[in-house]
C-alpha cells in the first residue's frame, strides 16, 4: 500500500482520524464502516452480521492525531467498538481512505488459504 497517499488524503482533509477501508466480499462477518458520504465516515460496526450497514470493510489501518488518545478508556478497548463512536458522536473528523490496493483479509483458515494461493500465483506469474 502506498502509505504517502495515505498521508496526503489525511492531511488534506484535516482528518482527525482516517480509517482505511475496502470493499468487502463478507460484510457478515467483518467490521463494517457506514459512510456519511464518499469519505466520511458516520458509524463503526464490529460484525453486524450482514450487509445491513454496507459491505465498506475496516481494514484496520488508522491514521490518528494525538487527541484521540482522550478518547482511550482505561484497559481493553477496541477502535471501532469502543472509540470511533465516541468520535463521532462529538462530530470530530473521521474520513475513509477507500483503496483498492491490495488488501485481503487473512482472518480465518480459509481466507489464509486464499490469500495464500493468490501469492503463489502471483509468484508464478512474474
Amino acid at each position: 500500500m502506498d502509505l504517502s497517499k495515505l498521508i496526503k488524503f489525511h492531511k488534506e482533509n484535516k482528518s482527525d482520524v482516517t480509517l482505511v477501508v475496502h470493499e468487502t466480499d463478507h460484510p457478515e462477518d467483518s467490521d463494517i464502516v457506514e459512510m456519511e458520504s464518499k469519505y466520511k465516515v458516520k458509524n463503526s460496526h464490529h460484525k453486524p452480521g450482514s450487509d445491513k450497514y454496507g459491505r465498506v470493510g475496516n481494514a484496520a489501518l488508522y491514521i490518528i492525531e494525538p487527541m484521540v488518545f482522550n478518547y482511550l478508556p482505561e484497559g481493553k478497548s477496541d477502535f471501532i467498538k469502543d472509540v470511533f463512536p465516541k468520535i463521532i458522536e462529538d462530530s470530530k473528523r473521521i474520513f475513509a481512505y477507500n483503496t483498492d490496493e491490495f488488501l485481503k483479509d487473512a482472518g480465518t483458515p480459509k481466507r489464509l488459504k486464499q490469500v495464500e494461493s493468490f501469492l503463489k500465483n502471483l509468484k508464478t506469474h512474474e
